[in-house]
């Protein structure tokens, strides 16, 4: 589906003109993908994604290089495809792998980029073919060309580090998702939400992240590897195309750079000019509440009594704390009665992110007695700390933990939980 968003990128990259103010693009400063402080492994219930699968087995196109007299050939093939697409049509999956390196300060060269289209996927093992060849340069800095992908800001800076390869018109999938389907996803413009995420959102499959994405990408590929590597690639391309759909129907449309930049001498600057510093920002993004981690959904549940007396899911056995810096987590699986025959389960945790805005003086009281209670070891802080636990739990999983609870609230109830929890 073309896109109206795109189009018009077209236009102003020739005109020079800007659709953002840069007052405005500088009024957040910058900040880098952080990660998760607790990595989420997917929903073991949804199918495992598989690029073969989603674009017919019998039309799926594999091409591994790793002869360099062969690889312009190969790359060629997806050159023309490109040029005979319209320009708002032109897009690739792109991602690289690298070798691990178990050693504080030392990191490994890229050894493979994945690129994707529809029905088909390139893997260029770079470190076979003694770096990247010259078409596959040309395909990475064609500025007609979208290269779309997750944490592509530090893929992009590592390539151009180790190989000296600029990549111009790369996108963002995190931002783009933040600024196509904002009602999904909340918290820091700039935080990254990872492939997993994305893929289980939008197509409804996981992937598999589990120790294959360790493996030594400068040794021969198995199918395996294969496998792994292209469905990364090939999820991000169908990723980046529903998104684009979606974009269509936001008002006002963000601007293109709000999600798009080029990375030349290993600086991200915006698309129009290699002089201008690019920074992730959209003034009409709406951060809100930082999102709920995800639910491990084979985590057991257990139950506890409603307001009238019956049975429901409760599904937080544990409760992580993270005020200011400190992350403390509570096992309280003994603070809620089970009905029989289901056993209280020792360690499931979820985790209730305190608000990031500017807390009342009585939620900074609270935080402060939480961060005296974290460090005392006497039995009546623990106690206390482990009523702050429930008393978020609460709040979080929407169930009053008694009768009494559901017809009244005191005002420090309400307090601890503003402070609390999310």
């Amino acid at each position: 589906m073309a896109s109206k968003a795109h189009a018009t990128l077209r236009t102003a990259q020739g005109s020079g003109m800007s659709s953002m103010n840069p007052q405005q693009q500088s009024a957040r400063p910058f900040s880098s993908t952080r990660p998760a402080k607790k990595k989420y492994k997917g929903n073991s219930k949804l199918p495992m994604y598989n690029w073969k699968r989603a674009c017919g087995r019998g039309n799926a196109v594999l091409t591994y290089i790793k002869k360099r007299d062969s690889a312009d050939e190969h790359l060629m093939e997806l050159t023309e495809i490109m040029e005979n697409l319209p320009l708002e049509e032109r897009a690739l999956g792109f991602d690289m792998e690298w070798r691990p390196v178990f050693q504080a300060g030392k990191k490994a060269k890229v050894a493979l980029i994945q690129l994707a289209w529809e029905n088909c996927v390139w893997l260029v093992h770079i470190s076979k073919t003694g770096g990247p060849p010259e078409k596959l340069k040309e395909i990475l800095e064609d500025p007609t060309i979208v290269k779309t992908g997750v944490g592509i800001q530090f893929d992009c800076k590592k390539l151009w580090t180790d190989w000296g390869v600029n990549v111009r018109n790369a996108v963002d999938l995190s931002l783009l998702a933040k600024s196509a389907d904002n009602k999904r996803w909340k918290g820091p413009y700039s935080e990254g939400i990872s492939l997993l995420r994305l893929a289980e959102a939008y197509e409804n499959c996981t992937l598999d992240k589990g120790k294959i994405t360790t493996s030594n990408w400068e040794a021969t590929l198995d199918d395996k590897m294969q496998l792994y590597a292209a469905n990364d690639s090939h999820v991000g391309y169908r990723i980046y195309t529903k998104l684009l759909a979606e974009l269509e129907f936001v008002d006002p449309i963000p601007a293109i750079e709000c999600y798009s930049f080029s990375t030349v001498s290993g600086a991200h600057v915006t698309l129009r000019s290699d002089k201008d510093r690019w920074k992730p920002f959209n003034p009409y993004y709406n951060a809100g509440p930082p999102p709920p981690p995800p639910v491990d959904p084979d985590a057991p549940a257990a139950l506890k009594l409603n307001e009238d007396g019956e049975a429901v899911p409760f599904g937080l056995r544990g409760a992580s704390l993270v005020v200011d810096d400190v992350d403390i987590t509570v096992d309280i699986s003994k603070l809620v009665e089970p009905v029989a025959p289901i056993d209280p389960v020792v360690g499931e945790t979820s985790h209730l992110l305190a608000s990031n805005a500017t807390p009342a003086p009585e939620v900074n009281d609270t935080r402060q007695e939480v961060h005296a209670l974290a460090d005392g070891s006497d039995a009546e802080s623990q106690s206390a700390l482990t009523s702050y636990a429930r008393e978020a739990a609460d709040v979080a999983a929407g169930v009053p933990s008694s009768r009494e609870e559901c017809e009244s609230h005191t005002e420090d109830d309400a307090v601890k939980a503003a402070g609390l929890a999310a």
